[in-house]
Parts: C-alpha cells; structure tokens; sequence
C-alpha cells in the first residue's frame, strides 16, 4: 500500500500543474475615468465590533488609495458592511473622484443601497446618507464582487 501511495504521488508530481481550483473571480477594470472603490468588512459577533476597509484604484488598475476602519459598535455582518459601502463613499469623495464604481462581495448591502425605501434594518440612516453623499459624483455604480 505504501508503495502504491508513494508512486501515485510520484506520477501526479510529474503530470503538469493544472489550477486545482477554478476562478471564480477576478478583479474587472472599470470603464475609462472611472474610479473603482472596492469595499469589506469584517464582523466579531461575540464582542460586536468589527473593521472595514476600501482600496480605490483607476481604470488600468493603479492603486490611487486605501483606508481601513475599526467599527467600535456593530448589530450585524450586513451592518459592517453596510458601514464598508459608507466609508467607501466616503474614501471617494476625499480623493476628488466624479466617476464612480463600488464593488461590495455583500449582496444584501447592495440590495439595501438599491432601494433604500424597503430597508427596514438598523443602518437606515447611514444608508440615507450614502444615497445623499453619492449624488456629488457624476456617475455612481455599486456592484457585487
């Protein structure tokens, strides 16, 4: 049996590499003058707090900057997201962007800054106030990772 193991190993170590696992994503360039802002966040919920950061890169792919936060007080994973979208908005307006694209790997988030009258969570205001905040960019897109 050993032998067996050790010659399977062997034949598989001569076989050429081959990905073992297929790529389910891969960052996407955005439209020329736009901006992305790429957002996560993190949530801890034995102690509700959890940390937030945003990269924000130019249609090549140039880094351009980034920020991450300690969010003190969070209810929920959605929230911690939903924190990451406001400080992404936020990020983008401090670095002078007008062209703008979002990208949130949380669908619920995303959901919720899509129709903000519907949201009945926590995070109604912060949301309000990225709806407000958005509309000083000329164009704004958010997206799903």
């Amino acid at each position: 049996m050993s032998i067996r193991v050790l010659t399977t190993d062997f034949i598989r170590s001569c076989l050429p590499n081959h990905p073992t696992r297929k790529k389910d994503h891969t960052w996407k360039k955005p439209d020329p003058g736009t901006i992305k802002i790429n957002v996560d966040a993190s949530f801890c919920a034995e102690i509700r707090t959890g940390a937030c950061g945003a990269v924000a890169k130019d249609y090549v792919g140039n880094f351009i900057a980034a920020a991450t936060w300690v969010l003190s007080h969070v209810s929920s994973a959605d929230s911690a997201e939903i924190s990451a979208i406001h400080r992404g908005v936020l990020l983008a307006s401090n670095i002078g962007c007008t062209n703008v694209t979002l990208e949130s790997d949380s669908m619920n988030a995303l959901e919720a800054m899509e129709s903000p009258e519907v949201y009945m969570g926590p995070d109604v205001t912060t949301i309000i106030e990225v709806t407000i905040l958005s509309l000083v960019f000329k164009d704004f897109l958010h997206t799903l990772q």
